[in-house]
Formats: C-alpha cells, structure tokens, sequence
C-alpha cells in the first residue's frame, strides 16, 4: 500500500533503499486485473516488480505501465 511504502517506510521510517514486491502473478490481489495490481504496487511506491509471468510487449500491464512512466514528470 502506498500508505506503507511511501509514508511509513520511506517517509517515517526514513529507508531509502530499493524496495522490491512479491510475485504479483500469485493472485494475491482479488478483483484487480494483473495490469491493475502491477499499476498499484508502482503508485505505492515499489521500485522493482517481480512476477513469475512473462510479459509480452503488447500485453496489458506492460503497456499500462509504459503509459505510466511515460506520462509521469
């Protein structure tokens, strides 16, 4: 959650390291497509993403997440 990431971990806490997920392809999220979920743990604040899928480049998430990199300053 961005509450604990980027609040807690980071902001309180004051951890400036390289914070990393679980697997998101472990269905851990309900209701939330894969893209969706790869898009959440990015705005909560994870640095990298790890998933046990590959991901092609016209797939979903991937492409969400481009869009998103792209459109942040």
């Amino acid at each position: 959650s961005k509450r604990f990431m980027t609040d807690i971990l980071r902001g309180r806490i004051g951890f400036q390291g390289v914070a990393v997920t679980d697997d998101l392809a472990m269905n851990g999220v309900a209701g939330l497509s894969y893209a969706e979920v790869c898009l959440k743990a990015m705005e909560a604040g994870n640095d990298l993403l790890e998933s046990s899928r590959s991901m092609e480049l016209d797939d979903a998430a991937w492409l969400r997440m481009l869009a998103e990199y792209r459109s942040s300053p």
